[in-house]
């Protein structure tokens, strides 16, 4: 939605380019201007907040993090897996692209933060790090 509303305030300027004439036709200008500035500044952030691909983990509970980079991980390797896929999808493409034995591991993690109210400890988080180094180190692309 964010660029489209930034195609459509460019659309806006152009016609008041043209329509411009005189002290009104510029206050209407810098307006335009101010609103276009204001969508874009609007889309940057809405972006960077989100994170790149939709898979950004600022701010997550430590398993839910490595769980979202693990979804990424297999996203780059093929599977077609967005963040609201459900364990089990995200179990089935681990399996499918030969990084089942650490994800599985994540995902059960993730899955007792996330819907069991277990809190990660520091140990369980750096556990966590070394399954997604574990997976990276079977696809150096992952």
């Amino acid at each position: 939605e964010g660029t489209e509303a930034v195609a459509r305030r460019a659309r806006d300027l152009a016609q008041s380019l043209r329509a411009a004439s005189g002290p009104t036709g510029i206050a209407r200008l810098a307006l335009v201007l101010l609103a276009l500035a204001a969508a874009a500044g609007a889309a940057l952030l809405f972006r960077r907040l989100r994170g790149p691909g939709g898979f950004g983990t600022r701010g997550l509970p430590p398993a839910s993090a490595a769980y979202r980079r693990l979804q990424k991980a297999l996203r780059r390797r093929g599977a077609d897996l967005t963040p609201a896929a459900a364990p089990a999808e995200t179990l089935a493409s681990a399996d499918r692209y030969g990084v089942g034995a650490p994800s599985r591991e994540i995902v059960r993690a993730y899955v007792a933060e996330s819907f069991g109210g277990r809190a990660t400890s520091s140990s369980d988080a750096e556990r966590l790090e070394a399954l997604l180094r574990e997976l990276r180190g079977r696809n150096p692309s992952a």
